[in-house]
């Protein structure tokens, strides 16, 4: 079964659960007037509080592209909705390898979110990209390590820049780069650290904007985790990272278009706005 034959089967059995509301509702606004309009429940009139009924449910369940978490007692603001990260009208949080590559024919791709920084951010030169990185990587100790004939240097993963001038950005290492196999990898170990460094980075550089931040390692990582079970992790370590250290700056979490469908919004905000 296809995702968008599963999505409306989905919605439609949330519908007939949610039918009994809709009536309950409706009747609620009647029945008090049956006292004063006699004879006002007709078949009309009942068919009438089925169609009211079916438009509470259907709204009920309509599809969120947005909500807000707020965490009062921490000071935090997270919005999550879907949407381009590269949009985002101020900083945002990229996630590179640990050898901070700006291009490469096999390890970064105009679909990658390094990729699409280079593109719509830095009018597509990968070189402006490095030398910006260069210069933030300067003091930060690495390893040199040799990937395809070329001198390279890797960071430690969890490792994080912010680059203050426009493009604003942050950039966080969340993956391992296999300079033999030239492949990514990436452990729960890897995912925790570069979340940990990138709410580190948050709290170090306030640009005193909303902050876009993609679903964290979702390319980078092989750990199975579904987009909800994913986001649940990021929103775990978020929390445990700012009653340590606070973060300013409103965080918005963005979820790619083609996996919508896959997160439960609604879910998500009811688990998580209770928690603080």
């Amino acid at each position: 079964m296809g995702a968008i034959a599963r999505g409306v089967k989905r919605r439609g059995a949330k519908v007939l659960l949610l039918l009994p509301t809709g009536v309950a509702l409706t009747w609620g606004v009647l029945e008090p007037l049956q006292a004063v309009v006699p004879g006002l429940v007709t078949i009309p009139i009942v068919g009438g509080i089925f169609a009211a009924a079916v438009v509470i449910a259907l709204i009920s369940v309509r599809d969120l592209s947005q909500i807000e978490i707020e965490w009062d007692q921490l000071n935090t603001y997270v919005t999550i909705k879907v949407g381009d990260l590269m949009e985002h009208p101020g900083p945002i949080v990229v996630s590179f390898d640990d050898l901070f590559l700006t291009e490469h024919e096999k390890l970064v791709n105009s679909q990658s979110i390094v990729g699409q920084l280079v593109e719509k951010k830095f009018g597509g030169d990968a070189s402006a990209l490095a030398a910006a990185l260069e210069a933030k990587l300067a003091l930060v100790a690495a390893e040199d390590v040799v990937l395809d004939g070329k001198q390279r240097k890797r960071y430690p993963v969890g490792t994080a820049v912010s680059h203050a001038t426009a493009p604003r950005f942050h950039g966080v290492a969340f993956c391992h780069i296999d300079e033999v196999q030239v492949v990514g990898d990436a452990t729960s170990e890897h995912l925790w650290a570069g979340l940990e460094g990138t709410w580190r980075a948050l709290h170090n550089h306030r640009f005193s904007l909303p902050v876009g931040v993609p679903l964290l390692g979702a390319g980078q990582t092989a750990l199975g985790l579904n987009p909800t079970a994913h986001l649940n992790v990021m929103l775990v370590s978020l929390m445990a990272s700012v009653r340590q250290r606070p973060i300013v700056d409103p965080v918005v979490i963005y979820l790619h278009e083609s996996i919508k469908d896959q997160v439960d919004l609604r879910a998500i905000q009811a688990t998580w706005a209770s928690v603080a």
